[in-house]
């Protein structure tokens, strides 16, 4: 999409640039030539508008559509994946990974305490055996859900070599679905 949106914006940009060139050598100031006022012409504004609106229309779509594609997983395919929460807090990101039984426990702020800063909740039995760490470690070959969650503001969640960023925002679970080779 990145490509496509450079590709046009360079074509534009070229032929504009021509156009300013050649109307200012056309038109240039020349003794005994008066400039001729026109005002106004509905084919030319229409012209500029709607080809305009059209292409950055075209453009709109394939982003959300391409986003959609990205965000919009599968069913079987989110429940089949690796769960990963990775929760983002002031100067550091925690990661809790399920444990035998495959579930990530709930969790709920209310529960953050000193000794319990993820805020799990133990009643839970599924986060009984859930792990923590503070690095991410994937296996290969298996697709993985990072569930991203922030504790106290915006924090930008990103994994260059997967070429991704996603915030994450406090109260709201954001979704990335990847997968090693």
């Amino acid at each position: 999409m990145f490509i496509i949106t450079t590709a046009i914006t360079t074509f534009v940009l070229v032929i504009t640039h021509i156009l300013l060139m050649t109307f200012t050598f056309l038109y240039r100031m020349r003794a005994k030539r008066q400039a001729y006022y026109y005002p106004h012409n509905n084919a030319i504004e229409k012209l500029w508008t709607i080809v305009p609106a059209v292409v950055l229309t075209v453009l709109v779509l394939f982003g959300f559509f391409t986003w959609r594609s990205i965000t919009n997983i599968p069913e079987d395919l989110q429940k089949s994946a690796l769960q990963v929460e990775v929760l983002g807090e002031q100067f550091q990101w925690q990661v809790r990974y399920p444990g035998t039984d495959g579930i990530i426990g709930k969790r709920n702020y209310k529960m953050t305490t000193p000794t319990n800063s993820y805020g799990i909740d133990f009643n839970d039995k599924n986060s009984w055996d859930d792990i923590q760490a503070s690095d991410i470690v994937l296996p290969v070959n298996k697709s993985v859900r990072f569930h991203i969650i922030s504790k106290d503001i915006i924090h930008s969640f990103f994994i260059p070599d997967f070429r991704v960023q996603i915030n994450a925002v406090p109260g709201m679970t954001n979704y990335f679905n990847s997968h090693l080779l």
